[in-house]
């Protein structure tokens, strides 16, 4: 499913992603869940976003992609959110 264009844009990732949270909170006890993810892939950031991840900040070139260095999102979404 994973990789597989017929089921992207279909608020999947979002689904898992505000599962996986809740499980973190619910059932682990976390405080604070962090991600990174490529500046250019924007539906996953859009994702991220309505799972409740608000952005922190930027790391310049901190991810490699074809050969070339590139920006990488800091996200995180906290318990109290």
């Amino acid at each position: 499913m994973i990789g597989d264009r017929q089921y992207w844009g279909k608020g999947i990732a979002t689904q898992v992603t505000k599962l996986i949270v809740e499980y973190g909170f619910a059932r682990l006890g976390l405080y604070r869940i962090g991600l990174t993810a490529f500046v250019e892939n924007k539906a996953v950031i859009r994702a991220y976003e309505k799972a409740g991840f608000k952005h922190e900040g930027v790391m310049r070139g901190a991810g490699f992609r074809q050969g070339k260095f590139i920006d990488k999102v800091l996200m995180a979404v906290l318990n109290s959110d």
